[in-house]
């Protein structure tokens, strides 16, 4: 994810200056509203006309590096802050010089995330005066592994009208699952080591229900009744990217003020008046036997544990995939598969 800010000269009114101290001051405070903010902007890209048949993959996780035009002088708390709690570089560069600061970027990022994602920015705008970028890697390996030897070719039902072939994963072991009734979805969590699982969603009657009221506290309620029961699972592999232009989507969500002339960010810098002008979010994600990589950049009435009849769970129609730290409770990637073969 990168964020261009640019440099203009209108009156400020009060804005962000609040948020860009304020969100800083508490560590856990960041992942809980990273969880929040997660989970608010699945379902704007999902509400998106042209989102409803494609897949879709993000990582809410911000403030991983600053570039900045060397004529830009930022307040040195606002570094130090990027520093402390976002564990964010920051590089300066000549930003006339479009092309050699724009392969600089794209190299700081494919390097980061070991070429996962090799041209993040594409043109630059020489009224751009910061970058901030947003990148993330993670790869995991299964705690317990796929066989090889168990993948099959097998069928995997986008819509009623449409099927893929996939090379489906399958094991049979122990696992956490759960079944709420009232949603008519199976949750799957595949462990990674003590902290990082995957969970994996699969409603019965389709995305757009489970869409619609999915939050945090969903999450929650399925982590707390999850039970350890021996499960034969199919799973497909898969090999995904995607790339959102987030400004409008941001607008619909409240988020309006950054991007004109009500935007107040005297907490980066007093000495210019800056404004957001274009959000972009790019994010890969590879499922295998040996586990993940990816990258990039209501109150709920709890019931008692119940699960389908079936232990078998064969993910073979569009679902979801939340990545999630459970000791610090942040969303690392969320998204859902609606084809696996659509890369």
């Amino acid at each position: 994810l990168y964020i261009p800010v640019q440099g203009d000269h209108h009156d400020q009114n009060d804005g962000s200056h609040e948020e860009v101290h304020g969100q800083g001051r508490d560590i856990l405070n960041i992942y809980h509203k990273n969880a929040n903010f997660a989970f608010h902007l699945y379902q704007q890209i999902a509400s998106q006309s042209d989102s409803q048949s494609k897949n879709i993959f993000f990582s809410p996780l911000m403030g991983s590096a600053l570039f900045m035009n060397d004529t830009f002088k930022p307040r040195p708390e606002f570094l130090e802050n990027m520093k402390r709690y976002y564990h964010s570089e920051a590089f300066t560069a000549d930003f006339t010089k479009t092309t050699e600061t724009r392969d600089l970027i794209n190299k700081h990022v494919k390097d980061k995330t070991h070429g996962k994602i090799p041209e993040l920015v594409k043109n630059m705008d020489t009224s751009t005066v910061m970058y901030l970028i947003s990148y993330i890697y993670f790869k995991g390996k299964w705690e317990f592994p796929f066989s090889t030897h168990e993948t099959t070719e097998d069928i995997f039902h986008v819509d009623e009208k449409t099927r893929v072939a996939v090379k489906m994963m399958s094991q049979k072991r122990y696992f956490n699952i759960y079944y709420d009734q009232e949603l008519s979805t199976d949750i799957l969590e595949l462990h990674y080591g003590k902290s990082v699982s995957m969970m994996l969603v699969l409603p019965r009657k389709g995305l757009k229900a489970l869409e619609d009221v999915l939050d945090k506290s969903q999450v929650a309620k399925w982590h707390k009744w999850m039970k350890k029961m021996e499960c034969q699972v199919f799973i497909p592999k898969f090999s995904i990217s995607t790339s959102y232009s987030l400004q409008e989507i941001l607008t619909k969500m409240g988020i309006t003020d950054i991007f004109g002339e009500r935007a107040n960010f005297t907490g980066i810098s007093e000495e210019e008046t800056l404004s957001v002008s274009k959000i972009i979010h790019r994010a890969t994600l590879d499922i295998d036997e040996t586990g993940t990589m990816g990258s990039a950049v209501t109150h709920i009435l709890l019931k008692p544990l119940s699960f389908s009849s079936s232990l078998t769970m064969k993910f073979n129609h569009p679902f979801m995939v939340i990545i999630y730290e459970q000791d610090v409770k942040s969303i690392l990637f969320m998204g859902k598969i609606v084809n696996p073969m659509d890369s």
